[in-house]
Parts: C-alpha cells; structure tokens; sequence
C-alpha cells in the first residue's frame, strides 16, 4: 500500500515536505526548495525526453493529486 493521499495532505495541507522510498537526496531537495520558498517542492522523476516536441514526461509515487485537480 503506498501513502499517498496521507502525502498529498502532508505536503498540500500542512505544508510538510515529504519524500518516499528513502530517497534521501528527494526529501533535501525538497526541504532546500521549501528553504527558499516558503513552499514544498514536487518531487518527480524525469523520463521519456522528446527533444524533437519539447516535451518531457515525468511522474513518481501518486501524491500532490489536490494540486492537480484545481
């Protein structure tokens, strides 16, 4: 079972900065972006560059879904 939706609300509601699957480099990431801007970061994985579109898909483990359904 992943936490997500506890993410989502971490991050989006208590403005807590979170990361998942130990990724230790993730969660500094997000706490120096939060550092500078008052405000948690999002963490994604980047993959599939299309150069040709300008394009680039990215996504991770499911959270920040409150931000994406405004």
């Amino acid at each position: 079972m992943h936490p997500g939706a506890a993410f989502s609300i971490l991050e989006e509601v208590d403005n807590i900065p979170v990361a998942s699957e130990g990724d230790i480099l993730g969660a500094i990431s997000q706490i120096i972006a939060k550092s500078f801007t008052g405000k948690v970061g999002y963490l994604l994985d980047m993959t599939e560059p299309d150069f040709d579109r300008d394009s680039l898909l990215m996504w991770h483990g499911g959270w920040r879904t409150f931000i994406f359904s405004k």
